[in-house]
């Protein structure tokens, strides 16, 4: 059953490998970088669009500590499991970085560093995803792989002009993978779990409506918010969730006592049998050196020296 699962994963990604090369190539439109909002505020241009990238950072900021201080560190079985998780991290404060010089002054070379930084987004909650449901070595091989990929789609967008394998590899693939994983071939995991990725997927479609509907809400807002202004703040609400996903679980006993999961797996297997052997020793020890204490400590009979 198990190999079974594994091929139609992989069956999917062959699929749409041949989809990217049946599909004729995809031009960028022409308006793409038509958005309504355009106000100048504060020396801001396209204010709205520009400032909402905040959010990105913020979240990216606050990941990144949950990863790597306070108790939420100990929730990782193994020191390279945080990997994923630090560098989708890292690539929020990059998208938050990215967009906001795209929006700054809308092109197609300065688009190249946004799509840059959510491909790597996305290809490392992929691989996290990956990880942790499917085989953890898949997916510590599949990370620096899936970045790969990620850039090298955008690079191509870049050189070509085809949109084709950017939409397919760095968003359709990543996205359709992690909902075929966690929603119907691998339902169980340590760290993904599966309420908060249906928050993350419900909440990105709320994204993508907003994105659609740019001009529409700028209209029914009375022209204080655009539809991709709230397309940024509900994409980063959606990879927000990911936080809470994390804090959730609860630090590991051994792993929290020793201070490293290395001393954890340590204490697994034949580690553990020697440190209770080591520990009834010392329990041995202890009881023996109580024993003297109590003799050396009653009080010597003293004899009676006078004659009789």
């Amino acid at each position: 059953m198990l190999r079974a699962r594994h091929w139609i994963l992989a069956a999917w990604s062959f699929a749409l490998v041949g989809v990217s090369l049946v599909l004729p190539p995809i031009a960028q439109p022409a308006a793409y970088h038509g958005f309504v909002d355009q106000r100048v505020l504060w020396g801001i241009p396209n204010f709205g669009d520009v400032i909402s990238n905040v959010a990105f950072a913020l979240v990216g900021v606050y990941g990144l500590a949950v990863v790597f201080l306070g108790t939420t560190r100990r929730v990782f079985r193994e020191k390279l499991d945080r990997v994923p998780y630090a560098v989708f991290f890292a690539a929020l404060i990059a998208v938050g970085a990215g967009s906001a010089y795209y929006h700054w002054a809308p092109t197609n070379a300065t688009l190249f560093w946004d799509r840059a930084m959510m491909s790597l987004a996305f290809m490392a909650l992929f691989a996290s995803v990956l990880g942790d449901r499917v085989n953890a070595r898949a997916g510590r091989w599949a990370l620096p792989i899936c970045l790969l990929v990620g850039v090298s789609v955008v690079v191509a967008w870049r050189f070509t002009g085809d949109v084709r394998f950017y939409v397919i590899f760095a968003q359709v693939w990543p996205l359709s993978c992690i909902v075929l994983i966690v929603f119907l071939l691998y339902p169980k995991g340590h760290y993904v779990s599966t309420p908060h990725v249906a928050a993350v997927a419900l909440l990105y479609g709320c994204a993508v409506a907003f994105e659609n509907q740019d001009a529409t809400l700028w209209a029914l807002t009375g022209q204080v918010v655009s539809g991709h202004t709230l397309k940024h703040l509900a994409a980063a609400s959606a990879v927000a969730v990911v936080i809470p996903m994390l804090t959730r679980l609860r630090p590991s006993r051994i792993a929290d006592a020793c201070g490293s999961s290395d001393t954890a797996r340590w204490f697994g297997g034949r580690g553990l049998r020697s440190s209770r052997r080591i520990a009834r020793s010392f329990a041995g020890m202890r009881a023996g050196s109580g024993r003297d204490r109590r003799i050396t400590a009653e009080p010597p009979m003293h004899q009676d020296a006078s004659p009789r």
